[in-house]
């Protein structure tokens, strides 16, 4: 009986390492985890906003076929507040943005090691906005006001990359399209807008 129970975890180890040797042998990598980083400019542009925004995301996928991935993006969006009354400190007007969504990719080439491939994606998700600030930090007013509360929404990304990859890491340079939701607006009259922000990308990445 005890014999039998150690037969069949055996079998079962050696089937998993198998698969695990075919996987290899076939020289296809099942995830890609991608970090992005760059900055850019916000548009159109306002009285309320500066023009400069700065971005750093990080995306896991899994292949479904030699050109498909899908995953999930996670990103951080930073926007600066232009000169406001009362007058603020310049950490306090910084407005940090979380984005969170599923994603789903097109590349040129998934078995690549030592060659250079394209990959273009897209996500939409939620997005989570709130600005630096203490205990002490002065209420803004006017049409500011509606950043001194958190701020539900909801954005999209679209990215293309060009990758070199060199065995199982990847760098490159991409370009990242991306459009968020924002309340702005005095106290009892906010109303919601959309911006859009253009980046250029740095790339790192792993694929396996």
């Amino acid at each position: 009986m005890e014999t039998s129970k150690w037969t069949k975890s055996g079998l079962l180890i050696l089937a998993l390492l198998c698969s695990i040797s075919l996987i290899h042998a076939q020289n296809k990598p099942i995830l890609d985890y991608t970090v992005r980083g760059g900055a850019g400019i916000v548009t159109p542009t306002n009285n309320l906003l500066s023009p400069i925004v700065a971005n750093a995301s990080m995306e896991v996928s899994g292949w479904l076929n030699n050109h498909w991935k899908v995953g999930g993006e996670l990103s951080y969006t930073q926007m600066e507040l232009k000169s406001t009354q009362p007058l603020i400190p310049h950490k306090e007007r910084l407005l940090n943005q979380l984005f969170i969504g599923p994603s789903i990719a097109l590349s040129s080439l998934r078995d690549s090691r030592s060659g250079w491939s394209v990959q273009g994606s897209l996500s939409i998700g939620y997005t989570l906005l709130f600005r630096d600030k203490t205990k002490d930090s002065a209420t803004l007013l006017g049409d500011y006001d509606a950043f001194n509360s958190l701020q539900h929404g909801f954005g999209l990304n679209t990215s293309v990359d060009v990758r070199k990859s060199i065995g199982h890491y990847y760098v490159g340079l991409g370009y990242v399209y991306s459009s968020r939701m924002i309340q702005v607006g005095p106290k009892d009259h906010h109303t919601t807008t959309f911006v859009s922000m253009g980046m250029p990308q740095l790339v790192f990445g792993m694929v396996w």
